[in-house]
């Protein structure tokens, strides 16, 4: 397929009226700002491949518009990837007042990006990620729990349109365009499409016409499926090497067809992968590899070749079937090439068929309720948490039982740690204090999914928060510190008033509260409850009922 470029058919209306003024701040260009930030103007920060250029004493004009920000936990900046891209990043507890010209009001303040959320207004009321009210000045903040904002562009209407027609015409009716091969189209162009929906994941598209196919952001669940038939009409950037539709694009079902055609496949080896990562283009791909998980990223690592095939932002449905260190095959488009802040390379893809041809590693087997899955884990060592961390040895995987408190979850986000309260389902913190808040004396634990992120996350499940449990994996590095990833099994642990620790709900013939003194000889289980003959590694057991430490 052709390089993916756009007729500029773009909406030329003769309006009848003069309408509110508009000032759009695009902090994906701020060369372009007043002031203006150039790169010299950057400096290099321990941040790994990342530039800033603090903010928080610089007032941003536009039209008459001002911006101006306070500091949150951190302070406010221009940040810039080492990818080249740039955006506008504030911090939980910052605030940002924008202000209309000398007698105008503010009618309506759009933000786009990748994160902006969890901010309120002084003022008029909030839909999302747009403000609209009647004000000469809007203050927001953001709450103490806001992930990192990172803020594309701001747009503001002010004054009130009401003014008498200029020339007595009458408005030209919006014309759709064809997706076509052109160069050089100026980004920030308003445009209109019409076009089959042909491959969708949790937070974007792509649209289909007879010329040629283009990707529509939304940074939300999209709303249509493959084969809907659609208008999008929004502002044109480039994302990935590719032109798209941003952020807040207007789409409009117009129909459905009962079938999607899809293209021959290419089926990608290094050489492809490369190619496509230096000359990114939209085309109908199929590769295999075994999956890496990490947070909400999927990759797929190819042979010879160090760019890495991404599944971005799988659907709730594909994440069933996406499990870290299974050997799946994907099918789907490719949408873009990008440079990660740490120098990693990826290609995009966004997948119509996802196969699973070997499972990950593990898993679990034998009797399990709502409280408890168990398995063999005869090489596994059990551990505290504290001896699980000292324990962990960079680079490599230690299969090992950890027991410990879920005290909550890591957030992706900055990497932010959240006790109690978590808006995270991917993982838990593990400590061996009930009450840890310190992130320095907890383990993050991956939970896979299927039974055991549904029996543990803390979004679902928010009386496992202060639960003991005993969980079976393997220590490695997980979030850049150490973790376990892999989990495979796990069982909630009990403490009587004795400070013995029971098991609440297996009752086979090994679970830990039948320990009993058998001719006289010790009786000793380990914590998953599987009963042993001998103590062979170090870690913790339960002999003759009591919890023994084996060092």
């Amino acid at each position: 397929m052709k390089k993916l470029l756009l007729t500029v058919f773009c909406l030329f209306s003769i309006m009848s009226f003069a309408v509110a003024d508009e000032a759009k701040f695009d902090f994906t260009n701020p060369s372009g700002l007043t002031p203006s930030i150039t790169d010299d103007k950057f400096s290099e920060t321990s941040t790994e491949g990342a530039y800033e250029f603090g903010t928080s004493e610089t007032t941003f004009t536009n039209n008459g518009v001002t911006i101006n920000t306070t500091d949150g936990t951190t302070i406010s900046r221009i940040w810039k990837a080492a990818s080249g891209k740039y955006d506008f990043r504030l911090y939980k507890t910052a605030t940002m007042t924008i202000a209309a010209p000398q007698g105008e009001t503010i009618t309506s303040i759009v933000f786009a990006g990748n994160e902006v959320s969890s901010f309120s207004a002084n003022n008029g009321t909030i839909n999302g990620k747009n403000w609209s009210g009647s004000a000469e000045e809007v203050v927001f903040t953001w709450a103490d729990n806001a992930k990192t904002q990172k803020i594309n562009t701001i747009t503001v209407t002010f004054g009130d349109g009401t003014a008498e027609p200029d020339n007595g015409g009458n408005e030209e009716p919006e014309e759709e365009m064809d997706i076509t091969t052109i160069d050089n189209v100026a980004e920030g162009a308003e445009c209109k499409i019409l076009g089959t929906v042909v491959a969708v994941n949790a937070k974007s598209f792509l649209v289909e016409d007879e010329t040629s196919i283009i990707l529509v952001y939304m940074n939300d669940v999209p709303g249509v499926a493959n084969g809907d038939e659609v208008t999008v009409q929004g502002t044109i950037s480039t994302y990935a090497g590719m032109l798209q539709f941003s952020e807040g694009s207007k789409v409009v079902k117009t129909g459905n067809k009962n079938n999607v055609t899809y293209p021959e496949v290419t089926v990608l080896n290094a050489d492809k992968v490369d190619e496509l990562f230096a000359n990114p283009d939209i085309q109908y791909v199929e590769y295999s590899g075994k999956l890496s998980v990490s947070g909400n990223y999927y990759n797929v690592a190819i042979e010879n070749t160090t760019v890495i095939c991404s599944i971005t932002s799988p659907t709730e449905e594909e994440k069933k079937s996406l499990t870290d260190g299974s050997v799946i095959t994907v099918t789907g488009y490719t949408t873009g090439a990008i440079t990660s802040s740490n120098g990693g390379t990826y290609l995009n893809t966004i997948a119509t068929e996802i196969e699973v041809t070997e499972a990950a590693p593990g898993g679990s087997e034998g009797d399990n309720n709502e409280d408890n899955n168990d398995s063999d884990n005869s090489t596994a060592t059990a551990y505290t948490v504290a001896e699980a961390i000292a324990a962990y040895v960079e680079g490599e995987k230690i299969p090992a039982i950890v027991t410990g408190y879920i005290v909550g979850a890591m957030n992706s986000t900055g990497y932010v740690a959240e006790f109690g309260t978590t808006t995270v389902n991917t993982n838990i913190l593990l400590s061996d204090n009930v009450d840890e808040t310190d992130e320095a004396n907890c383990i993050i634990v991956q939970l896979p999914q299927g039974e055991i992120r549904e029996k543990l996350n803390l979004v679902d499940n928010p009386s496992k928060y202060k639960k003991k449990v005993a969980l079976t994996g393997s220590l490695e590095k997980y979030f850049n510190v150490a973790g376990l990833k892999n989990t495979s099994a796990y069982k909630f642990i009990n403490e009587n008033e004795n400070g013995n620790d029971n098991d609440n709900g297996n009752d086979n013939e090994n679970s830990i509260k039948s320990v009993e003194a058998e001719n006289g000889n010790a009786v000793i289980f380990d914590l998953t409850g599987r009963k042993v003959n001998n103590i062979a590694t170090p870690g913790i057991y339960i002999v003759n009922g009591k919890k023994v430490l084996v060092k």
